[in-house]
């Protein structure tokens, strides 16, 4: 962008005092507003007088090497020891910290945001537009897009606040007409993929929970567009690929074939097609709901796998390779982390165990026949099996290879439901191709 944006007004410093990070962890809430500079002579206000005591974000500024922040001398609290003002010049101005990209198409007029919105400049200084703890109109937002600002910044301390926004707006971010469907699905699958990630170290009911309200929101996407699951499979396969992303593109591929099959079984022409599967339950939400849910969770055994093995990177990513004799147990692990939660159904954990399994009995960890293998875990095991072929670290194939290799070990899989995924693979290509 070419215009620069104007920063706080310049702070008389002579008017504050130093204050000890650590000393703020012996209080319940902020006994004043905090401050860090966002250059020599200008303060961005990170805490208010009374909010509760944040003191994971207070170790993560300790850990920056930010020892102390700034608080106005009428406001100081006796309790708090004022520092040393010589030390000023080690605090690091707000350009040393990290800021994460947001799309401006996220935020949502009339409702409140908990964490400072910024613009980046030309000079790569990031001004601040829009304050904490304010509400954010319609003008303003359109008055980004005008500038053509379609992605502002935050803190990357924010994360976790800008996460709990999207919580409370995600139904209405799907909504929203005036936002592209790509723009969506970007928003749509990083939400899911944090809650993913969120589950491996908060393993309370809760999370589980979180990620089921956030996988029905994902749904609603879904089912908001025909051009929905080519966006989320086009993103996801342009994105580095995770865990997660995996997941994401397995439940989105599964859903997807669930959905295909059920047009078929209301459509007179197609419906002798299908008729195979009229004893299953494939048309309610509900069922979906299941399929989906055991799709997001059925490679969470690679995870504990890892962390208990200490194999998991500096970024705290799986490995290129797990070995073979670990791998192979990835199934079972999953299901032993999973079935303590209540919120996971019982359809969902059989995807999880079964997920490997293949039609023919070739699969692990049990061989099981193909009238072992629950319907939903069928169509699971194919969209897994392409898309390990498409997104393979060593040799990946493209989509019209991969199929052709699916097709020729075709004894793996349900022989009625390989043609209708095949289908769904190559609309989706086809759309996302124009």
């Amino acid at each position: 962008m070419n215009k620069n944006y104007n920063e706080q007004q310049l702070i008389n410093l002579d008017d504050f005092e130093l204050i000890e990070i650590t000393k703020l962890s012996e209080f319940k809430t902020y006994p004043c507003d905090l401050y860090i500079p966002l250059s020599k002579r200008k303060l961005l206000k990170l805490f208010l007088k009374e909010d509760v005591v944040d003191t994971i974000r207070l170790e993560n500024y300790i850990k920056k090497g930010i020892k102390s922040f700034y608080a106005k001398k009428t406001e100081i609290d006796q309790k708090l020891t004022a520092v040393n003002k010589t030390e000023s010049e080690d605090i690091p101005v707000i350009s040393e910290i990290n800021y994460l990209p947001i799309r401006t198409s996220t935020l949502i007029p009339d409702q409140n945001i908990t964490f400072n919105i910024f613009a980046m400049n030309d000079d790569g200084s990031y001004p601040i537009l829009i304050e904490a703890n304010s509400i954010v109109n319609q003008e303003q937002i359109s008055c980004l897009l005008a500038e053509n600002l379609r992605q502002v910044f935050i803190l990357d301390h924010d994360e976790k606040s800008y996460q709990e926004y999207i919580d409370s707006n995600l139904k209405q971010i799907i909504e929203k007409v005036d936002m592209k469907v790509e723009e969506k699905a970007e928003v749509v699958s990083d939400h899911v993929c944090n809650k993913l990630e969120s589950m491996m170290t908060d393993t309370s009911e809760e999370s589980i929970k979180t990620l089921n309200v956030a996988q029905e929101h994902l749904q609603d996407f879904l089912k908001s567009s025909d051009d929905a699951v080519g966006s989320i499979i086009k993103m996801l396969t342009n994105d580095h690929q995770t865990v997660y992303n995996h997941s994401l593109t397995v439940g989105s591929l599964a859903y997807a074939t669930a959905l295909e099959i059920t047009k078929m079984r209301q459509n007179p022409e197609t419906a002798s097609k299908v008729k195979m599967f009229d004893e299953y339950t494939l048309d309610s939400d509900e069922i979906r709901n299941i399929l989906f849910s055991g799709a997001l969770l059925h490679d969470i055994g690679k995870l504990i796998i890892c962390l208990n093995h200490g194999l998991m990177t500096e970024d705290n990513k799986l490995p290129d390779e797990i070995p073979a004799e670990l791998l192979s147990e990835h199934p079972k692990a999953g299901h032993e982390h999973l079935k303590k939660f209540k919120s996971v159904h019982p359809k969902s954990l059989e995807i999880v165990i079964q997920h490997e399994e293949f039609c023919d009995g070739s699969g692990y960890p049990n061989h099981l026949p193909k009238s072992q293998i629950s319907i939903y875990t069928q169509i699971i095991s194919l969209a897994n099996y392409y898309d390990n072929l498409v997104s393979s670290k060593k040799n990946p194939l493209n989509s019209e290879r991969a199929l052709q290799e699916m097709d020729k070990v075709i004894s793996k899989f349900n022989k009625y439901i390989l043609p209708i995924f095949k289908t769904v693979v190559t609309n989706i290509n086809a759309s996302n191709a124009n």
